[in-house]
């Protein structure tokens, strides 16, 4: 198997700041291309709030706006030494624009954190790892990031 590109799904939370050191070791191994995506929330993914499309498109643009100032910022913290690297800021479900992506990219690969979730905080919220185990078209490496990477 040959890995020329992977995706590192990014959060932006302190899980992705801990495991990006590991996810630069699995590029320089396999000289990749290594893709930051960060999947931005949009209306039809919060339940329940509705209001006139001048605003439901200002908000949905000011997150994405925001998304990719931050996902910049974070690949000049912790990516700027790595010389091959995308970004994307995607919009819709994490799991199905990144699987999107994957597709587009010819993706070889996913790298990504688990936030460990248990008990009814994994009921309530689901677990963003699994869905992507189970519906990813390419292998997906999971990092703990609390059991050392």
């Amino acid at each position: 198997m040959e890995i020329r590109k992977l995706v590192f799904p990014v959060d932006l939370s302190a899980v992705s700041a801990m495991i990006a050191p590991a996810v630069i070791a699995f590029g320089e191994a396999f000289d990749a291309e290594i893709h930051l995506v960060h999947a931005a929330v949009t209306m039809e993914e919060i339940a329940g709030i509705y209001g006139p499309d001048v605003l439901i498109g200002n908000f949905e643009k000011e997150v994405v706006q925001s998304a990719e100032r931050e996902l910049e910022k974070f690949e000049g913290k912790y990516f700027a030494a790595y010389p091959k690297r995308k970004r994307a800021v995607l919009q819709g479900d994490p799991v199905e624009v990144i699987i999107a992506y994957l597709e587009a990219e010819l993706i070889d690969l996913v790298v990504m954190g688990t936030h460990g979730r248990k008990g009814l905080d994994k009921i309530l919220f689901g677990s963003f790892a699994d869905r992507m185990v189970r519906s990813s078209p390419v292998p997906v490496l999971t990092i703990n990031p609390y059991r050392g990477t």
